[in-house]
């Protein structure tokens, strides 16, 4: 009877380590992609994906200027709906990165002067929507006050037209 609880105790232990084993390489590879990539604020798609199903998105606020916590920065971010990513929330960006042992930045995870941080959704659509509209005022303003300088003996034409393209080079209206 000893004999059988000793076999099932080392198929238990085998099973345990072999858990341990996966999740400790699957910490590991998204810290290795983290500062593998030559931009280093990376973020591994895998943690942005989950973030994005819990309704959030990811992003580095700065937290020291000059080697100094930049606390007017922090209130700011904050007051914009930004909270702090913890250590528990994305243990595998710790892995790769410096957690903020003390302070008011305990737990949060760190690279250089900045700190990983998320925002809700609706929020961020709101800031998007915002800065969009606030875009094309200006731009409408400045073709307004263009044409208005326009004269007829050098007439003005404006037949630009603008795109945002991302993730390849930008190539120009001719």
């Amino acid at each position: 009877m000893s004999e059988e609880n000793t076999g099932n105790t080392e198929v238990e232990l085998d099973t345990r380590k072999s858990r341990e084993s996966n999740d400790r390489e699957e910490k590991t590879r998204a810290a290795l992609e983290a500062i593998n990539n030559d931009d280093w604020l990376h973020l591994p798609s895998a943690v942005s994906n989950r973030f994005a199903n819990e309704g959030y998105v990811l992003g580095w606020i700065r937290i020291s200027l000059k080697g100094n916590t930049d606390y007017q920065s922090i209130g700011l971010k904050q007051r914009e709906g930004w909270e702090f990513v913890s250590e528990k929330e994305a243990p595998e960006m710790a892995l790769g990165f410096r957690v903020a042992s003390e302070g008011s930045l305990e737990g949060a995870i760190i690279r250089g002067d900045v700190a990983l941080a998320k925002r809700p959704v609706e929020i961020q659509e709101a800031v998007d929507t915002k800065n969009r509209q606030k875009t094309k005022t200006m731009e409408d303003a400045i073709n307004r006050r263009l044409m208005e300088s326009s004269d007829s003996r050098a007439p003005i034409y404006n037949t630009s037209k603008s795109r945002v393209t991302k993730g390849r080079s930008p190539s120009f209206d001719s």
